[in-house]
């Protein structure tokens, strides 16, 4: 099964925290700055919160995730996007693709340097001249200080979600255990497991020199300059 099968129901709803509005109007205004008139994709979609607040820009808007648990839900929230189910390494679109973007730390699930840059390279191509790639990135600071061998407990509802972190040199290892309360009081206990890989700013960076020109590198949580301790940045790219 892929990340996030078992708890695309409740994600949602635990990740009620992370600033999608944010994100959603950093998209809007680069679109807006440049006159970007071509379809925008989001790669990696999820459950397509993203996607449905982009409802209101008139590009077409598509969504790619590999989860089938994931765009399922994502369809019922968008109705007017094209949803693909895809692996985002072999990514496979239609001309006239103006921007790419991608939320939540997606890069951070592909497990080598070659599958970024094979990502990279699949948005190059299907990107229009001087198109742009917007995407975040979970930096080592946030696997060796807030995820390394940390346990989180999450309770909302009928649902517990228990979130074990195990950090290693190249990636943090996350195993998830979501306990669904059913009606005689007994509790459904569901797991999965997967890794995000830790990769450094500047490597990632060095990737792009090839496609694309560096357009900006801020705090993907905060939306200002990038710190020491920021958790997340975010990169902004134009396609050469």
């Amino acid at each position: 099964m892929n990340a996030y099968g078992v708890i695309a129901k409740v994600y949602d709803l635990f990740l009620d925290d992370y600033n999608y509005k944010g994100y959603a109007e950093y998209v809007k205004s680069t679109i807006k700055k440049y006159s970007l008139s071509g379809i925008v994709v989001d790669a990696g979609c999820g459950t397509g919160t993203m996607l449905k607040l982009l409802d209101d820009i008139s590009n077409q808007r598509i969504g790619i995730d590999i989860s089938s648990e994931m765009l399922s839900i994502a369809q019922r929230k968008n109705l007017n996007a094209l949803l693909l189910q895809q692996d985002i390494t072999k990514l496979k679109l239609i001309d006239g693709v103006s921007l790419v973007y991608s939320s939540l730390d997606v890069i951070n699930h592909l497990k080598s340097l070659k599958d970024i840059e094979r990502f990279f390279n699949q948005v190059s191509k299907y990107l229009m001249k001087d198109g742009f790639l917007i995407f975040d990135l979970n930096l080592p600071y946030k696997h060796e200080h807030i995820l390394a061998d940390n346990c989180f407990t999450y309770e909302k509802y009928k649902y517990m979600l228990i979130w074990n972190s195990f950090l290693h040199k190249d990636r943090v290892n996350i195993s998830l255990d979501l306990f669904t309360k059913q009606e005689d009081g007994l509790y459904l206990r569901e797991s999965e497991e997967f890794s995000e890989y830790t990769y450094k700013l500047e490597e990632i960076v060095k990737l792009l020199e090839d496609d694309f020109t560096l357009v900006d590198v801020i705090d993907g949580d905060s939306f200002t300059s990038l710190r020491d301790s920021s958790n997340r940045a975010l990169i902004t790219a134009r396609r050469k």
